[in-house]
């Protein structure tokens, strides 16, 4: 993740790093901390209910970071 954030910032036009379908709460948070601002939480593997009570987790983390969500 960090190589990617190096050579984002490093890019001569805008550019996003993007954690894409992730189902772990701890690499969430870790991209989040490591400055990624656009996760995809993937719950797809979880009942329902656990699914919503997941993606809404992660979209509290990472509003809290001014991140956004795909989920």
């Amino acid at each position: 993740m960090t190589l990617c954030l190096v050579a984002a910032r490093h890019a001569s036009v805008p550019i996003s790093v993007h954690l894409d379908h992730s189902r772990s709460k701890a690499e969430i948070q870790e991209a989040l901390r490591t400055g990624i601002t656009s996760i995809m939480a993937d719950g797809s593997h979880l009942p329902y209910g656990e699914n919503v009570a997941f993606t809404r987790e992660m979209v509290t983390l990472a509003h809290k970071c001014s991140g956004m969500v795909e989920a």
